[in-house]
């Protein structure tokens, strides 16, 4: 799987844009990983940097992470890059509470009732860059498992 990963030209654009920023690749140093739906291979850059392979329905995607702080600059294939960050779960809350007033939030909680589940544990991810946050939301229950993801557009 590692060698597969090697060839793909996705795999060699991020990398050529990890290189420009000084980083070598420790390909010696790659874990890949069988997921449910397809593979990944977690190239590390440096201690702060990761390239990431995906291979899913015989589609691959390539990403280069480099922490920065708490943040994390992604970096994609066309060299497009944006800052993101995990938000403390007493800012999620806060989040949460301000969803809960608009109606679409409330349809999509009724949804999740009439199924006999409702919201459990919220992680979000805030993309600092297009001002966007990318809420995970598993279900009561199944903690772990993100059942569902929701964007919504942060006013700055």
């Amino acid at each position: 799987m590692l060698q597969e990963a090697l060839a793909d030209s996705k795999l060699h654009a991020v990398k050529a844009q990890l290189e420009r920023r000084g980083l070598s690749i420790k390909a010696d140093e790659a874990q890949a990983v069988q997921l449910a739906g397809g593979q990944q291979v977690l190239i590390p850059f440096g201690e702060n940097a990761h390239l990431v392979w995906t291979r899913t329905n015989g589609q691959t995607a390539a990403v280069g992470l480099v922490r920065q702080g708490n943040k994390t600059l992604n970096i994609s294939v066309t060299g497009e890059e944006r800052v993101v960050r995990l938000l403390p779960q007493g800012k999620v809350q806060k989040l949460l509470s301000g969803l809960r007033q608009k109606s679409k939030f409330q349809e999509f909680e009724g949804k999740l009732a009439q199924k006999g589940k409702r919201v459990g544990k919220v992680r979000v991810l805030f993309d600092e860059t297009n001002q966007i946050a990318i809420l995970g939301i598993a279900n009561e229950g199944d903690e772990e498992k993100i059942a569902h993801q929701v964007r919504i557009k942060v006013k700055a």
